[in-house]
């Protein structure tokens, strides 16, 4: 096993590797991994596609799930050496306070309980033992079926939500398959200190993990090495990342991708305060990284004289400001600072009956109103966007910059017939949740992530008859 983030088994430790990649994190911290060369790479995929074949056999679906729910939760336990480091780990490369990264990842923790990952698999697949052995198919007499994932899936995993590539390590493992991974840059450690607790727990699953890193900008002979050898690859990032991994991936290996995606906001008249207060807490949460964050806010109903919109508008600022002084976030890095100053600009010297800039001295957080939406970030933290929309057709008539972009809809302070209105343009819209505000934040273990499904994606069923 190598020192630092990287988890090698079936690596040759005895040979010393002169070649490291360096890495720096959001929040500063440096990490070191050895690179390796194609031979050492397909040695790794081989050893441990070997050992998730074999785990086939000795273990069913109930051990893998309490094997690596107690690992998993072990990484959210401060007084357990691994969840030390963890908490630790989060600190050094998010730049996240000690204790919000303990909160961080008890939050994620919720779905790493052998209950949700349980639930899970019912939810998706009905029996479990599917994933064992084959099951009588129902409603087909004399057919019998299976469902497992291929030896082996190659992970791109993304560090801008705490936790998210464990889960994603964890969706691996539930299918069966043996997981080879490329740590996020911004989060290197938490897969790694997963795979040390499962090895504690149950070494033979533990073998079935690689993890490593390298420059996205650099030629990799391990994502060549494991590409080929996987049966899917998965793949969570940007355009850039995706075209990179389908450049490299033989046509005949299917990549299911995850990119990014935003949480827009419906508010009407009757938005209470602690709604509001609500909607500050769904933006602050993870700095706004997530997929699900709120971006993008739309005041629909009787918005139409600039008095009421100011008054919503500073509800709202008020809100953000209180919820960024009891949760700070981490640091802003210096071309987000530049592209928020600029954004308040645009805004501050506009027409200021048609814009406003509103937020923190220190860019903890911003609130920039447009009368019509016609721009909005993606990647800035703790920046929201607010525009009018009086009418549902308002919004549907952006529906060419917003369908199939909508990971999540929030809504507060409407009445039943606008709410089921938006339920319809939900639907048009190819948005994968719309809930209240408050929720949008912290979808449920066994939510529809970009509307699919969590673990069907990564299965390949066989029938007998």
């Amino acid at each position: 096993m190598t020192p630092g983030p990287a988890w090698l088994p079936g690596l040759d430790s005895t040979r010393t590797r002169e070649v490291c990649h360096e890495g720096v994190t959001v929040g500063g911290g440096t990490f070191t991994v050895a690179a390796l060369s194609g031979p050492d790479a397909a040695a790794v995929a081989d050893s441990a596609r070997s050992a998730a074949l074999e785990a086939r056999d000795t273990h069913g679906i109930a051990d893998v799930v309490t094997a690596i729910s107690r690992a998993a939760l072990r990484l959210a336990d401060p007084d357990d050496p691994i969840g030390s480091q963890a908490a630790t780990a989060l600190r050094t490369s998010g730049g996240w306070p000690l204790q919000v990264a303990r909160d961080l990842l008890a939050s994620s923790a919720i779905g790493w309980t052998d209950n949700s990952l349980m639930s899970l698999v019912r939810s998706e697949i009905g029996d479990p033992t599917l994933l064992d052995h084959p099951q009588p198919d129902a409603g087909r007499p004399g057919r019998r079926r299976q469902a497992v994932g291929p030896p082996a899936l190659f992970l791109v995993l993304a560090g801008n939500v705490p936790g998210v590539a464990v889960t994603a390590v964890l969706r691996g493992l539930l299918v069966r398959s043996a997981v080879l991974c490329k740590l996020p840059q911004d989060e290197p450690d938490l897969v790694g200190l997963f795979a040390r607790a499962l090895h504690e727990e149950d070494p033979a699953l533990a073998t079935t993990i690689a993890a490593t890193w390298w420059p996205a900008n650099q030629p990799s002979p391990a994502a060549d090495a494991w590409t080929k050898r996987s049966g899917k690859v998965i793949v969570y990032g940007g355009a850039d990342a995706v075209r990179s991994l389908r450049a490299r991936t033989p046509p005949e290996i299917p990549i299911v991708e995850y990119g990014p995606r935003l949480g827009i906001v419906c508010l009407g008249p009757a938005v209470t305060d602690e709604e509001l207060a609500a909607l500050a807490r769904d933006v602050c949460a993870y700095d706004q990284a997530g997929c699900v964050a709120p971006r993008v806010v739309f005041l629909r109903g009787d918005f139409s004289n600039q008095e009421a919109v100011a008054t919503i508008v500073e509800r709202l600022a008020t809100a953000l400001g209180t919820e960024s002084t009891s949760s700070p976030g981490s640091p802003i890095r210096d071309t987000e600072a530049v592209a928020i100053r600029a954004a308040r600009a645009t805004h501050q010297f506009a027409d200021r009956d048609v814009r406003r800039a509103l937020g923190a001295d220190d860019l903890g957080w911003t609130l920039l109103y447009q009368d019509a939406l016609s721009s909005y970030s993606e990647s800035l933290p703790r920046t929201v966007w607010a525009s009018r929309a009086v009418s549902v057709d308002d919004l549907r008539g952006l529906g060419a910059v917003l369908e199939g972009r909508v990971q999540a809809m929030g809504v507060a302070g409407l009445g039943t017939e606008t709410h089921g209105m938006l339920e319809q343009l939900a639907v048009e819209w190819g948005v994968s949740r719309m809930v209240p505000v408050g929720e949008m934040a912290w979808p449920p273990p066994d939510w529809r992530h970009d509307g699919r499904f969590q673990l069907l994606p990564l299965l390949r069923w066989t029938e007998f008859e």
